[in-house]
């Protein structure tokens, strides 16, 4: 019995270290077949603009020229008057807002921008890399930030993730266009309460000396239409709550807004088009920024209005996973390419 266990144990061992080795394999072979990166022209006088951000700008699931950065290009150039424009799609599938912070000086030097769009955020409550580790941080946190650098890691918990926002979703699966905005404000509130606060609904194990101190003690309410759960929330999370993500990723992008204002570079914070789940708690972080030039991108009635056809469905323009297609990303553009000549932040002319 003993043998056939370790000889599974060592056969589970060499599959993890096959998929993590095939991961990271696959990972390269499609970032040098891409080549989003690298592809910059270097005409003279031309206005460039550098967009950082994750997937959302990289373009997952989408044709290079049908992204939101080549086609601002377009659009920018179309309505130039000859004046030329370049826009850089810098875009790294999984990136938090750390990990964009800690490169963007580096950015700033290599390309030499005009005018920086950041679209930052969504990965922050499942991505530590290179993010600030709280000194009251659980033995879980630590252990998943250490077992985050693992590509098989990191792809099992976004599969669970995924599985458990269709879980809560519509029973049929699909999302409607008002869940893109409604879904998570109205339907359920969560307050963090004191457990005197809570009273007797909090139980006997919520109150001060059950197990630790004042932060063990913390008591969450969920209210959900007319039903209000009260829990006691013993630990932190290994993935960061919606509150802890909004925190984390204002406090990053302040340093971002601060290190483009040193180095004398225009920025722009784009909100996600889609507004549900850890896109709304991006969106929220991103529209709570003191002093930030923020144009919003939410994929609303506005927005779909100006689709060629406005009937289309929801996943006819989003995959499952809410990253946009190619009509969406036209639509983006667009708007953002009005905000941004109506702000003054790009030339109209020669």
């Amino acid at each position: 019995m003993t043998k056939r266990l370790a000889t599974l144990a060592a056969l589970l061992l060499v599959a993890l270290v096959a998929t993590e080795l095939s991961l990271r394999g696959a990972g390269a072979i499609w970032r040098l077949l891409q080549g989003r990166t690298g592809d910059l022209s270097t005409g003279a006088g031309a206005f460039r603009i550098v967009c950082i951000g994750d997937s959302n700008t990289y373009g997952i699931g989408t044709p290079r020229d049908q992204t939101y950065p080549a086609q601002l290009e377009r659009v920018l150039n179309q309505r130039s008057a000859g004046r030329r424009f370049e826009v850089v799609n810098l875009g790294v599938p999984g990136t938090n807002s750390g990990q964009a912070l800690h490169r963007l000086r580096g950015y700033i030097e290599a390309y030499r921008p005009d005018l920086l769009v950041v679209v930052i955020g969504v990965n922050d409550y499942w991505n530590p890399a290179e993010m600030d580790l709280s000194e009251t941080a659980s033995l879980g946190e630590r252990l998943h930030r250490a077992a985050s650098y693992l590509r098989t890691y990191r792809l099992v918990m976004l599969t669970l993730d995924q599985l458990g926002q269709q879980a809560s979703g519509n029973a049929d699966g699909q999302i409607d266009l008002n869940a893109l905005q409604v879904r998570g404000q109205a339907r359920t509130q969560r307050d963090r309460v004191t457990p005197d606060e809570a009273g007797d609904d909090a139980g006997p194990q919520a109150g001060p000396g059950a197990g630790g101190d004042v932060n063990d003690a913390t008591v969450w309410q969920l209210r959900d239409g007319g039903f209000t759960t009260v829990f006691r929330n013993p630990a932190r999370s290994v993935l960061l709550s919606p509150e802890e993500h909004e925190q984390v990723l204002r406090r990053n992008l302040e340093e971002i807004m601060r290190v483009a204002a040193a180095e004398g570079v225009p920025l722009v914070l784009a909100t996600y088009a889609a507004n549900i789940g850890h896109y709304q708690v991006a969106n929220r972080a991103m529209n709570a920024v003191v002093g930030a030039q923020v144009v919003s991108q939410i994929f609303d009635r506005a927005l779909r209005a100006r689709l060629p056809d406005a009937s289309a469905a929801i996943r006819e323009l989003f995959f499952p996973d809410l990253h946009p297609k190619a009509p969406v990303y036209t639509v983006y553009a667009a708007n953002l390419s009005d905000e941004l000549t109506r702000r003054g932040l790009v030339p109209k002319g020669p």
